[in-house]
């Protein structure tokens, strides 16, 4: 057919050529595509960590380390954060925030007026708008304030039962039900809520409900009847708060360490202790109250890997160490969250003067190091 029309054969190849030219230019098209955006990616990712050393920079020049750890390092060259607890408050802070955001406009300014391709230039440009909106503007902060408060992430839950109609029926358990599902996204192999009930002398005592999940079970529900036959046995033995009463939670799923009941939140590192302590700050008239119940509750998400001690940063394992030190109790579980309790059993002193004073010799005093001699709470 084609030898008897021969225009046909000629629109014929024509068409062949042209449709492999087409997919030709597409490909091209694809190609030239994908590099524009692996140009885009590359330049956004190192213009993210310009940002951040510049954060680094001024903390150094201002004298504040930032925390030296593989996450840390991780986060400032990907994951446009980076932690420098030493530049916390004050005039420092301020500086350290200011710098990245200056440093960032300064730099997509630079590449605007230079022969960087548009791909260069918009990573530039978006860096500098973010590094506004959060160093500058206070918002947009996917990590929370990078350089104020570290990194502290959801599934912690809470209740305030301020009106003493809501003690009595379900609908209180109802809501913390609700907010263990919730939190549930963020992990779901351990939960708990701690509460606190009548002590002696008048005093509150807390009491914990925690729970290790299984395949077949739903997390929400048996922190609830853990809650439920927790407040049960509290209230045949002092009674329960007939005021204002408070819950706290939190559910885990187990990253560092095995999900064990141990494990499990609410933490504390000190056994409950009767001291005298004064009560009345808010009112501004102190009065003294003999054995009062003092203990303390965490819950805690997050990483705990150093922490600063008389200007010297120490990591976790010194400080597992020196808390069984100081405060005289074992450490009950391997996780860093119980560690979080032992240091706030420290730092917690208002109104307990052997408390302060504890207080003033560890942290006040200097010591060489963290293997000091340790006083007796006589001594002290």
């Amino acid at each position: 057919d084609l030898a008897l029309v021969p225009g046909a054969a000629t629109s014929f190849c024509s068409t062949v050529v042209s449709a492999i030219l087409s997919h030709t230019d597409l490909a091209h098209i694809g190609f030239t595509m994908l590099v524009n955006a692996v140009k885009f990616l590359a330049a956004y990712v190192f213009f993210g960590a310009a940002h951040e050393l510049a954060h680094v920079a001024s903390a150094v020049f201002l004298g504040c380390l930032p925390t030296f750890c593989w996450r840390n390092l991780s986060c400032l060259l990907g994951g446009r954060c980076v932690h420098i607890p030493a530049a916390s408050e004050g005039w420092r802070c301020r500086v350290v925030h200011h710098a990245g955001w200056i440093a960032s406009v300064a730099v997509a300014c630079c590449t605007m007026l230079s022969s960087w391709g548009p791909q260069v230039q918009l990573g530039a440009c978006l860096t500098g708008l973010e590094a506004i909106l959060s160093d500058l503007m206070g918002v947009c902060q996917q990590h929370g304030d990078k350089v104020q408060k570290g990194w502290f992430f959801c599934g912690n839950f809470g209740v305030i039962l301020i009106n003493s109609a809501w003690n009595s029926g379900s609908k209180a358990k109802d809501i913390l039900e609700k907010m263990v599902q919730i939190t549930m996204m963020r992990g779901a192999q351990t939960g708990g809520v701690v509460t606190y009930v009548r002590g002696r002398a008048g005093s509150t005592r807390g009491v914990r409900a925690r729970v290790v999940n299984s395949k077949r079970t739903d997390l929400s529900k048996l922190v609830r009847a853990k809650l439920a036959s927790t407040e049960r046995r509290a209230s045949w033995l002092n009674g329960l708060l007939d005021g204002v009463r408070f819950y706290a939670g939190h559910t885990r799923f187990a990253t560092t360490s095995k999900a064990t009941l141990a494990g499990c939140h609410p933490h504390q590192w000190s056994l409950p202790q009767s001291m005298d302590v004064y009560l009345g700050f808010a009112e501004g008239k102190l009065v003294k109250c003999k054995g009062q119940n003092v203990e303390v509750f965490i819950t805690h998400n997050g990483d705990l890997d150093f922490f600063e001690v008389g200007e010297t940063t120490y990591d976790l394992t010194a400080i597992q160490d020196w808390l069984v030190r100081t405060t005289g109790y074992p450490m009950v579980c391997e996780v860093d969250s119980i560690a979080v309790a032992g240091l706030m059993d420290l730092l917690r002193t208002q109104g307990s003067w052997f408390l302060s004073v504890r207080y003033a010799y560890h942290f006040d005093v200097r010591h060489s190091g963290l293997h000091y001699d340790m006083p007796s709470k006589k001594a002290l």
